[in-house]
């Protein structure tokens, strides 16, 4: 009897000691005493509303009252005008961690799923992850508009950046060094404006003769190129003084909005035909509004089946929102989006995560993405 009960001890003892490592998995309140385990947190989706304004400027020349006489130009600008308009929005979104879902893995010799890979912000993408089943594939770049580095929003009431000209774009300024020596001499505007108009006449005089090869001295490819361009140069510039330069410059800026709720006509950001875009709180502009309405996903209730089984790794079950941005007159913009925060967190369990051999990975939403081996 005795050799028996020593029997099944040595048995038991055998079951405990090589049974499978149980995944340790506890919420964690960010800011509490450091626990000693590895700390991950859930994604919280954060809104990003990409605005683009152009400006439209208009300068008349200092010899439009000439340009029908000299030049035959009717399309002249005779007056000046600068006006801001919303030319574009763009509606993204980008994750940060959420304080409500963080949770903390203890760290033993024998647990396997403290292997997680996370992102540098602390959120989880990973879980045994290796280089063998993970390629590292680059991180894809966060959209930018028209080729323009979005800017983000800062400042105070009333601050708007610097609008950005792209190069080879026409300069607002006139340039007066293109005038030859005897309009710059002349003693009177009409003097001067038909002294710009024969150069002018003589730039497209001399262009005609290059290209014709009536010149009597040639020039090489490069040399004729540049002369060229040189005399395209000075030409529309001299033509400026008459019709006017028209000028469009463009502002970016990037405004973010964390959804907790459904919001209608919330003041996103505002833009004025004289500042461009501005922050909500500048009464100066007009107000563009933005629109949430969730789908949300609320807890399943679990049977004491799946509530007594061993929990694994948290991760989030997405609920989604439909967003739109509006002016409530001229334009709308809208998209469906995944939004962590309308969902509920449920977990993986503890057996698979305990398994060395299986991978599991996680979308930017919290979403499983993959579970293989």
């Amino acid at each position: 009897m005795d050799m028996k009960r020593c029997f099944f001890a040595a048995v038991l003892c055998t079951a405990v000691l090589y049974a499978p490592a149980q995944t340790s998995v506890s919420h964690y309140v960010p800011g509490s005493s450091v626990p000693e385990g590895v700390v991950y947190c859930l994604p919280r989706t954060v809104i990003d509303v990409r605005a683009v304004a152009e400006c439209i400027e208009e300068k008349p020349g200092p010899f439009y009252q000439y340009a029908e006489r000299y030049l035959a130009e009717k399309d002249v600008i005779v007056k000046e005008k600068r006006e801001w308009r919303l030319k574009d929005v763009h509606i993204m979104s980008h994750p940060v961690p959420d304080a409500e879902r963080c949770f903390v893995v203890a760290v033993t010799k024998k647990d396997v799923a403290h292997r997680l890979k996370l992102s540098p912000a602390g959120i989880i993408e990973g879980v045994n992850v290796t280089e063998r089943n993970d390629p590292q594939e680059p991180r894809p770049r966060r959209p930018e508009l028209r080729g323009h580095r979005a800017e983000p929003e800062h400042g105070g009431p009333g601050h708007a950046p610097k609008p950005k000209r792209r190069p080879g774009e026409v300069r607002p300024e006139f340039d007066m060094s293109v005038l030859g020596e005897e309009a710059l001499v002349a003693n009177s505007i009409p003097k001067m404006a038909e002294m710009a108009a024969r150069q002018i006449y003589r730039i497209r005089e001399s262009r005609a003769a290059l290209l014709s090869g009536e010149m009597e001295h040639t020039m090489d490819g490069v040399a004729l190129e540049a002369t060229l361009k040189e005399m395209e140069r000075t030409e529309r510039e001299l033509v400026a003084l008459f019709t006017g330069k028209r000028t469009v410059t463009t502002q970016q800026r990037s405004y973010e909005f964390t959804p907790e709720e459904d919001i209608t006509n919330h003041v996103i950001f505002r833009i004025s035909s004289i500042e461009g875009l501005l922050p909500a709180d500048n009464l100066i502009g007009s107000p563009v509004y933005l629109n949430i309405k969730g789908e949300y996903h609320t807890t399943p209730v679990l049977t004491k089946k799946e509530d007594r089984a061993a929990k694994g790794l948290y991760y989030v079950v997405p609920g989604s929102a439909a967003v739109e941005v509006t002016d409530n007159d001229a334009f709308s913009v809208s998209r469906t989006m995944l939004v962590p925060q309308f969902g509920y967190t449920t977990f993986l369990p503890a057996a698979l995560t305990d398994d060395p051999e299986v991978s599991v990975r996680f979308s930017k939403d919290g979403t499983v993405t993959y579970i293989g081996r």
